[in-house]
């Protein structure tokens, strides 16, 4: 994604400092590839639930490949550089409800950008006709498990993967300082329809 596009927001983290939200395009994948390269061993076990150490090509097409529809993915970028990616992605059998997966790099994480992108991912999935979002998330995993009892989501199971299911209309959106979620969701649905998402380009120039 270039960070000078217009097709993205600004978002306030808890301390003050700002960020920028952008979707993720086809023209990600590089990008991605590298985020996940950045990742501690940990980090990668808690987002994959299962020990990892790269990416298949048919992982980063399905990463990257997103119609912003069925499969929503916001980047997180502070300064120049890509930190974090949230994704929601919605059930065949149940299309009110959607799986998410969230992923932070090491050296960002604790400043609250994981309840930003919860934020961001219930506004959109608002926008989209999902009203539960669904997070499988480690007992090892205490921040994460913290973070959704904090948004009161609702805890279904306590083995080592806690199944958690959130009601969107519950989760607070996010303090937006520039832009509007739900205009640059839409185009960048569009865009995607169209083949022409290379205009939101990379994370990076």
């Amino acid at each position: 994604m270039n960070t000078n596009a217009p097709e993205s927001v600004t978002a306030l983290l808890p301390d003050g400092s700002r960020v920028r939200l952008r979707p993720v395009t086809p023209e990600d994948r590089q990008l991605i590839e590298q985020g996940f390269a950045q990742l501690s061993p940990r980090a990668r076990y808690h987002r994959f639930l299962a020990p990892a150490d790269h990416l298949s090509p048919r992982q980063l097409a399905y990463l990257s490949e997103v119609d912003h529809h069925d499969h929503v993915a916001w980047g997180v970028i502070d300064g120049d550089d890509a930190v974090a990616v949230g994704r929601w992605v919605r059930f065949a059998a149940d299309p009110t409800a959607a799986d998410v997966a969230l992923t932070v790099l090491d050296s960002h994480q604790r400043r609250g950008i994981g309840r930003l992108l919860i934020g961001v991912l219930a506004v959109s999935a608002r926008a989209r006709g999902v009203g539960t979002l669904h997070f499988d998330v480690l007992a090892e995993n205490t921040a994460m498990n913290g973070l959704l009892r904090s948004l009161r989501a609702e805890r279904r199971s306590e083995d080592e993967v806690v199944h958690h299911v959130l009601d969107v209309t519950g989760v607070s959106p996010p303090r937006i300082v520039d832009g509007d979620l739900v205009q640059v969701l839409e185009r960048a649905r569009r865009d995607y329809a169209s083949g022409s998402s290379s205009r939101l380009s990379e994370f990076t120039q």
